[in-house]
């Protein structure tokens, strides 16, 4: 399965499909039965089938039961794409990757005419099913290299985004340690399959943060310290407890003092 940008896109990607058929499977493409689609009526497609050898057969307009077989797969595809995307809680967006699972999951699989499946007349050896996990649900990759370093987590919520082409692996979708938002193919992961978050959802995972301590000190008041209050009390500050006991301050008047508030009282 190859996904276009563009139809023009459909030369390269067929001459691609060529050299791995001739590079992997030592055969050669004899035939190539295709639509009416302007990208197939190209002068240099036409070319390079000739150069090939390649004899190409094209479908009368209008007229997709003549190549049935590619129709059916299409369809059966799409069924496929649309049932995993809504079970799934990812934007449309990720069409294309729905699709490529959905294909990885239909070359697995035998058909009903035909007990040998795709995957293993490709790679000539049967598919392991082991592995497969569902679209769109949750894993947690592990993490070794977190910014807070041994006191970080060990692993980093992401999505399952399709199985990686080159590698024995997981494409997984979710946020870098730079902050933004990228794959990343990865083994070890745990999977919770029954759980299908949204992007919003994995950009909220859990972070690490420091407590601000509010170290502003009202009139009269000093840390650590002893401090006189507007009722004319001593807060004694127990550094190790953090308790903060009340004790009465023993004022002393002097004499002149005591006469001027007798004084007041008369």
């Amino acid at each position: 399965m190859y996904l276009l940008s563009d139809r023009h896109e459909a030369l390269d990607v067929f001459k691609r499909f060529v050299t791995e058929v001739e590079t992997k499977l030592e055969r050669r493409v004899k035939t190539l039965r295709t639509g009416r689609g302007c990208e197939y009526l190209f002068d240099m497609f036409k070319g390079y089938c000739e150069e090939k050898g390649i004899t190409r057969h094209l479908t009368i307009p209008y007229t997709p039961p003549q190549n049935g077989v590619a129709e059916r797969r299409n369809r059966a595809l799409l069924n496929m794409v649309k049932s995993i995307m809504a079970q799934a809680n990812l934007p449309i967006s990720f069409w294309g990757d729905a699709l490529l699972t959905a294909t990885y999951i239909s070359n697995s699989v035998p058909s009903k005419s035909v007990s040998t499946t795709s995957y293993e007349l490709w790679n000539n050896r049967k598919p392991h099913l082991d592995h497969l996990r569902p679209w769109g649900s949750v894993g947690y990759v592990h993490n070794p290299t977190h910014k807070h370093g041994k006191l970080g987590p060990k692993a980093t919520k992401m999505v399952f985004r399709r199985y990686s082409e080159h590698s024995k692996g997981y494409v997984m979708y979710g946020e870098h340690p730079d902050g933004d938002m990228k794959e990343v193919d990865s083994r070890n992961i745990d999977f919770l399959e029954d759980e299908f978050p949204s992007i919003g959802e994995v950009k909220n995972d859990s972070q690490l943060y420091e407590l601000q301590q509010d170290l502003s000190l009202s009139e009269g008041e000093d840390l650590y310290t002893n401090c006189v209050t507007e009722d004319d009390h001593l807060l004694l500050v127990d550094r190790d407890s953090g308790s903060v006991p009340t004790v009465p301050i023993e004022v002393n008047l002097s004499a002149q003092d005591t006469q001027l508030a007798n004084e007041e009282i008369s």
